[in-house]
């Protein structure tokens, strides 16, 4: 696939992006793109001892933090339930 547009790896509207992080210059102008689609993945992870030399990690998907306000158009999605595959 080509470069047009800057684009290379992820499916956008002028070609294919590599890295699927974007700078908020080109977010802006590309925030109509239909073939764009911005992703809030955001939550909150900590860890607690278990044991002696045993730690477990949490995480929080925080949907309500996004229900309170984010960039128009966004879709949330829970890094738990959409995106991890833990076995």
């Amino acid at each position: 696939r080509g470069s047009a547009g800057g684009c290379r790896g992820i499916a956008c509207a002028s070609g294919v992006r590599e890295d699927p992080v974007v700078s908020t210059t080109w977010l802006a102008a590309h925030l109509e793109d239909e073939d764009v689609m911005l992703l809030d993945v955001r939550g909150h992870v900590w860890q607690e001892t278990e044991s002696e030399g045993v730690e477990v990690s949490y995480y929080h998907d925080d949907d309500d933090e996004y229900l309170e306000g984010h960039i128009p158009g966004a879709v949330f999605m829970s890094w738990l339930s959409d995106g991890a595959h833990l076995e």
